[in-house]
């Protein structure tokens, strides 16, 4: 089973740079169809990936990114096959040795907003299946992997990708380029000077608690100014960034947001008993709707304990109870544009290993804005037997014109299964 801390937590915003009228976010927001990146936290046995808030300590890990690798030829999609061995040292890998071989895992997959069958797949080198080498290479198709073009990520640890448009930017800042759905990539020119982020730019985290905004029409960035002691940061289809930091003014860690692009924060203390879980923001597609999830020291899973959030841009706050009674873990979770959550619980306090416990795995879902009362998606059974016991992460999702969602999902086998509006049915799709 790959360790789902390897994936990278991609955080996306829009803003306006200084002297600049806050922009209007409703053009890009719809060309994307209000997309936006999953949290991929953890499975079974698996160190957490979330970036934590302690009321006392406040620390982020991040990707260190280097150069990336020249572009690859398009190839058809081989066979999956294990790359030959060498005695003594193993022979260097190519593109495709990473991308087709046996032990090969999914790090990561992103599908355009306008196709599912442009989608781009990042796998990781596992020669021996419980572990993976930092050895990386990213595929990606225009028609559903008959044909795809790949590329080693030299230097990279655990890169993700994300769609923008239908185009896919892969890394993170530094080192950071992006892809076309041909093959083509273009590196990403990155400036020191700070400032907001302009209208049709994506941010995205990197390492040292940075935040940096893409422009993909230029395949240029910068870095973005945010509030002292933030830490993680994402953007609702309004256009609002939602973040979560450490305040030294309060002396625990807050809700942040701004409703214009960046520009001005407000910001809402965590409760009192907050003060010793982990925080992270949870992604949001209902407008003006802001959502925390917290639980306990995350050693292994993350404990499903509480939600805090405010329905009304800010105005008021509310806590939610989870898990009364056996705890659940949670990898994933969703504000759907209905105001409802919906959530991935992997495990319970009550499995045993060789033995689930009493309550199922998989998707919950609210009722409505009653994040406490949910219900467990049993029309969404999963695609195979054992599909929920083996360590599957939610890689990305669309929301369609009816506020439907469609997830896509992937396991350590390296099966990839794209649901439908709903997370009614189930298909297992390519992904190499």
């Amino acid at each position: 089973m790959p360790d789902p801390s390897e994936r990278s937590m991609q955080h996306f915003s829009r803003a306006a740079r200084a002297g600049v009228v806050p922009p209007s976010f409703s053009e890009l927001v719809d060309a994307q169809r209000r997309r936006r990146r999953a949290t991929v936290v953890g499975a079974t046995g698996a160190t957490l990936a979330v970036v934590a808030l302690v009321a006392t300590t406040v620390q982020a890990t991040y990707d260190d990114q280097s150069a990336p690798t020249p572009p690859a030829t398009s190839t058809r999609s081989p066979e999956p096959t294990l790359p030959t061995a060498t005695t003594g040292e193993r022979q260097e890998l190519t593109a495709d040795d990473i991308v087709g071989g046996r032990y090969s895992q999914i790090r990561d997959v992103a599908v355009a907003a306008s196709d599912p069958d442009i989608r781009a797949v990042v796998w990781g080198d596992c020669p021996q299946r419980t572990s993976c080498d930092n050895t990386y290479a990213v595929a990606v198709t225009a028609d559903g992997f008959e044909h795809r073009t790949v590329h080693r990520l030299n230097g990279q640890s655990a890169p993700a990708v994300q769609a923008v448009g239908d185009r896919f930017l892969v890394g993170a800042v530094p080192g950071a380029f992006l892809l076309d759905p041909d093959g083509t990539r273009t590196d990403v020119d990155v400036t020191r000077a700070a400032g907001p982020v302009q209208e049709g730019e994506v941010v995205i985290s990197s390492w040292r608690s940075q935040h940096f905004a893409v422009d993909p029409s230029t395949a240029t960035a910068h870095l973005i100014t945010v509030p002292e002691g933030l830490i993680t940061l994402q953007q609702g289809p309004d256009g609002r960034l939602t973040g979560a930091g450490f305040s030294s003014q309060v002396g625990r860690s807050v809700a942040m947001w701004s409703t214009d692009g960046g520009r001005n924060w407000d910001s809402q203390p965590f409760p009192p008993d907050f003060r010793n879980l982990l925080v992270d923001v949870i992604s949001s597609e209902a407008p003006g709707v802001m959502a925390f999830v917290a639980g306990g020291d995350g050693a292994t899973l993350f404990p499903f304990s509480k939600v805090y959030g405010s329905l009304d841009g800010g105005a008021t706050w509310s806590t939610f109870e989870e898990s009364p009674g056996d705890m659940a873990y949670v990898s994933w979770s969703l504000v759907q544009p209905n105001g409802s959550l919906l959530v991935s619980l992997d495990a319970w306090s009550d499995d045993r290993a060789g033995k689930p416990g009493s309550h199922p795995r998989g998707f919950y879902r609210s009722n409505g804005g009653n994040w406490s009362d949910l219900t467990f998606v049993d029309d969404s059974a999963e695609p195979d037997p054992e599909f929920l016991n083996s360590g599957y992460s939610v890689d990305d999702y669309t929301v369609d014109g009816s506020g439907e969602v469609r997830l896509w999902v992937s396991d350590y086998r390296g099966r990839t299964y794209e649901s439908g509006p709903g997370i009614d049915s189930w298909t297992e799709i390519p992904a190499r």
